[in-house]
């Protein structure tokens, strides 16, 4: 049994803007919620239940902000590769079909 790989080079690059839109919006998402915590600040005040709250909250929101920062930048670069790779096998291409 063979199996063959195939790619479509143009449509490979006209879809990679799309991962580059996904990433932009991820990181805008993020944005925009890290603005809305911040400006409700320790909502949660200052007894006991606000410091046992704050203690368990802190380290999962710095942690879902840096997950989502990162999410970001890699979908953006999905998009990135994606149009580097068509690139380089509508050049693969162009000079195969030489020979």
């Amino acid at each position: 049994m063979t199996s063959a790989f195939w790619v479509d080079p143009p449509h490979l690059k006209k879809t990679a803007p799309e991962f580059e839109d996904v990433g932009k919006a991820v990181a805008d998402i993020r944005k925009r919620l890290q603005g809305r915590l911040d400006a409700e600040g320790k909502c949660w005040g200052g007894d006991d239940y606000g410091k046992g709250f704050e203690e368990k909250y802190d380290d999962p929101k710095k942690q879902a902000d840096d997950y989502f920062k990162s999410l970001a930048k890699e979908i953006t670069q999905i998009g990135t590769g994606l149009a580097e790779m068509a690139d380089t096998y509508g050049k693969g291409d162009e000079a195969s079909n030489k020979f």
